[in-house]
Parts: structure tokens; C-alpha cells; sequence
């Protein structure tokens, strides 16, 4: 099984979560895999994601009509998630190349950061 985002906790040190950080994303450069990961919280997390560590034959994806599409179905998903949280903080901001998710209840936030996984892995790898 493929391990779909790194998690690093508001409790630890900062360095040690760079350090958890650098670790994931030449990880996810070696096996071109997407670059996504999870800041637990207390209560909620925050979930990022970032092409840069993808290669550049890859930029099409992230980019013009194809980008749109892409940001596009990343505002479903957050939407898809947002409704089973009543009144919660949760907010996204993405450009299709970076994402950022805001405030997601922890109970939520491993699934929603697989599912981001699974989105952008079938835009770069369609033969999944």
C-alpha cells in the first residue's frame, strides 16, 4: 500500500517536522509521487499539497484548461468533505498546483488527505 501523505504534529519541534517534511518530499521525488501533507492540531489540521517536487514534463497537468479542471475537482472534493461538518472552520485555497485546506477536524483530515492523493495521482498517472 502506498503511503499517501507524511503527518507531523503541531507538539513537535519545528525542526523535527521540517525534517519529517524534507524526508516526505524526496520521497515523493524519487517515486514522482504527489507531495501532500498534514499539520495536526489540537482539534483540526491543515492539509498542503505541491507539484514542485513532480517533474516538469508533468507542468501541463497543473496548468491552462487541464489545471482549471484540476482545481475545479479539488473545490468538490473540499465541498464533499465541508458538508459533514456543520459549521465548521474548515476553508480550501487552491490553484491547482498548490493546495492548501484549513482547519480540517482531525477525524476527517487522513481521508480527505488520501482522497487529494488519489485525485492528483490519477491526473499525472491516468494508467492507475
Amino acid at each position: 500500500m502506498t503511503r499517501k501523505y507524511c503527518l507531523t504534529l503541531s507538539t513537535q519541534k519545528a525542526d523535527k517536522r521540517r525534517k519529517i517534511e524534507d524526508n516526505w518530499f524526496h520521497e515523493c521525488r524519487t517515486k514522482k509521487i504527489p507531495f501532500v501533507t498534514v499539520y495536526q492540531k489540537a482539534v483540526n489540521s491543515d492539509i498542503h499539497h505541491d507539484y514542485i517536487n513532480l517533474p516538469a514534463d508533468l507542468d501541463d497537468v497543473f496548468s491552462g484548461a487541464d489545471g482549471d479542471s484540476l482545481a475545479d475537482d479539488i473545490i468538490s472534493l473540499f465541498h464533499r468533505f465541508y458538508v459533514q461538518t456543520p459549521g465548521s472552520a474548515m476553508s480550501v485555497k487552491t490553484s491547482s498546483d498548490v493546495t492548501w485546506f484549513h482547519d480540517v477536524p482531525n477525524g476527517i483530515a487522513p481521508t480527505l488527505a488520501e482522497e487529494l492523493f488519489d485525485l492528483i495521482s490519477l491526473r499525472i498517472s491516468p494508467e492507475q
